[in-house]
């Protein structure tokens, strides 16, 4: 498992004396901690696409450890071609509704794209999982499941009660994608009735 966080504003740290302003309007910082810590770099301001292959690149060559036949301990990518992940798209706390979509949709289809990995993202998880007050950015975890226990599998998917644990996307091997199926757009025929003209409103000793 991996994660990479981006910040387009540092997080208000209540209490604090100063302000942490060393990031402008057109700077981002890639690995920004979730109190404020300085990240891995900053970065010119990217679009969602850039912004996900950015994290998702560096997530996969930091890598994971396995053991080696002979005991020693191996630094691998954190998944290959062809693996089949669970993706979560985690809101630091300031960053809309809107744009948490736009990342996730970029972080799935780098990640699915055939001329880059080719990856099943099986398990989509988009929502507010741990944030930083009103730091305005998101992170982005990768679990690789090719080769996972069946119980980690069956733990993923049970049924939860708590109110910030939202599944997105849940796509198993045979079935097509949910969200994956373009929503026509809704056409509303005029009527061809006149709009209705109301008087204006005043208020005595307003």
């Amino acid at each position: 498992i991996g994660t990479l966080g981006v910040a387009l504003d540092a997080v208000t740290i209540v209490g604090a004396e100063t302000v942490n302003d060393r990031l402008d309007d057109k700077t981002i910082e890639i690995g920004l901690g979730i109190h404020g810590e300085a990240g891995l770099k900053q970065s010119p301001l990217l679009s969602a696409d850039d912004m996900a292959k950015e994290m998702i690149t560096t997530i996969r060559n930091y890598g994971r450890t396995v053991k080696a036949d002979d005991g020693s301990n191996n630094v691998v990518p954190l998944f290959d071609k062809g693996d089949e992940l669970c993706v979560l798209v985690n809101n630091l706390g300031g960053t809309s509704n809107f744009e948490m979509s736009i990342l996730a949709n970029s972080c799935v289809k780098f990640l699915e794209d055939s001329t880059t990995f080719g990856c099943k993202v099986t398990r989509l998880l988009v929502g507010s999982y741990m944030t930083s007050f009103d730091m305005h950015g998101a992170s982005v975890t990768i679990l690789n499941l090719s080769g996972a226990s069946e119980e980690l599998v069956t733990l993923l998917d049970a049924p939860c009660d708590a109110p910030a644990w939202i599944t997105c996307d849940v796509w198993k091997s045979g079935e097509s994608r949910t969200s994956g199926t373009e929503r026509p757009e809704v056409v509303v025929a005029e009527t061809g009735k006149e709009s209705v003209n109301l008087p204006p409103v005043t208020l005595e000793n307003f």
